[in-house]
């Protein structure tokens, strides 16, 4: 009987598992933009294929812009509904939605801005589903002639990720390992505020902040993320400059609440910095404002003079095996010896065997 029982609750919960429903927000998806990435248990990729304008987080409303011809891929064990909330604009070059499997729901016309679909519901029973935009915007209000596009504001899915683990096995966890910093050096860092990552100004973008919609893998001391969600820190001189892949944020005297994207630094680039309770605490030397979550708003940005405010935390990317010894030979002192094996502590000109670290080498001192 007790097996029986056991047999019956394992059947429920493989029926229940069928239905989560898991809600990935589009400031999340700015990650999957051009590569595979993982959220919530579920692998997104979103694509421009042959179209002439690549997938784009709008910041103004949150939301993310699929052009004509291209593509978001979701896969995870099994999916049985999808839903995309479509954002508040997404009637002006509205499109077909076209899925690789499965169905969408109807897809209605947009009359103007206050009579048009708010969603695009996908049904079916797959593991992998691809939807694509469609090349011209014959939905939409802007004309048929338009190129088409999708903006929406999240993803409801629901079904099973298939990423999360289970049973009694641990889960592993996914991404570079990154600790958290109590000093500044010269490094890759994740900004973290109420648990949530920090992420990287979109590439598209020549101002923003960093959006707060990732959830942080924190255990203990290390966090857990790709190192695309990560930030470059130089610091010199007890000054800080910051950098994703490509560009400076820094500061000007007209924009108080955003970081500017610079090709080249400036003077408003540079940062002084202090850890206080254990968060770090960046002013911009150019207008004195300090980089935080302020107030209510999800996201860290540059604010001036804040009444309500709370500082990042922020994890260093942690060095290999490797690198850490490369590093420590790099910082040994250096000591010589002749080819007797006696220590020199002043070598004059002659061939000596120069040891630093665990690395050995015959040099020759003119």
């Amino acid at each position: 009987m007790k097996k029986f029982l056991l047999a019956i609750a394992a059947v429920m919960g493989i029926g229940l598992g069928a239905s989560a429903q898991t809600t990935v927000t589009a400031s999340q998806l700015q990650q999957a933009i051009g590569k595979a990435v993982v959220i919530d248990g579920y692998t997104f990729d979103l694509e421009k294929n042959n179209g002439s304008t690549a997938p784009a987080f709008n910041s103004s409303t949150s939301a993310i812009r699929l052009y004509a011809k291209g593509s978001i891929k979701i896969a995870g064990t099994k999916l049985t509904k999808i839903e995309f909330t479509l954002a508040t604009d997404a009637y002006f070059r509205y499109t077909e939605f076209t899925p690789s499997v499965g169905a969408v729901q109807t897809q209605n016309p947009a009359v103007d801005k206050d009579n048009h679909d708010t969603s695009i519901v996908w049904e079916g029973d797959a593991t992998e589903v691809t939807f694509t935009v469609g090349d011209k915007a014959t939905l939409g209000t802007d004309g048929a002639d338009k190129a088409g596009q999708i903006r929406f504001e999240s993803v409801t899915i629901y079904g099973e990720g298939g990423q999360q683990g289970g049973g009694d096995d641990p889960i592993e966890p996914t991404g570079s390992k990154f600790t958290k910093a109590t000093s500044l050096e010269t490094g890759k860092y994740v900004f973290v505020v109420d648990n949530k990552i920090g992420l990287p100004i979109a590439a598209n973008y020549s101002y923003g902040r960093l959006n707060l919609n990732v959830d942080a893998n924190v255990e203990g001391n290390d966090l857990y993320t790709d190192e695309a969600n990560a930030l470059n820190l130089t610091v010199e001189n007890g000054k800080v400059t910051i950098e994703d892949a490509t560009r400076y944020y820094g500061m000007d005297e007209t924009h108080l609440t955003t970081f500017q994207c610079f090709d080249a630094i400036n003077s408003g680039c540079y940062f002084s910095y202090e850890f206080v309770d254990g968060a770090l605490k960046l002013t911009n030397d150019l207008t004195g404002c300090i980089v935080c979550k302020s107030g209510t708003y999800a996201n860290v940005a540059p604010a001036q003079a804040p009444d309500d405010y709370t500082l990042p935390v922020v994890y260093k990317l942690a060095q290999s095996g490797i690198e850490a010894v490369a590093a420590e030979a790099a910082d040994a002192p250096v000591v010589y010896y002749n080819l007797q094996g006696q220590r020199v502590a002043a070598p004059e000109a002659g061939l000596y065997i120069r040891v630093q670290g665990n690395k050995a080498d015959k040099v020759v001192i003119r």
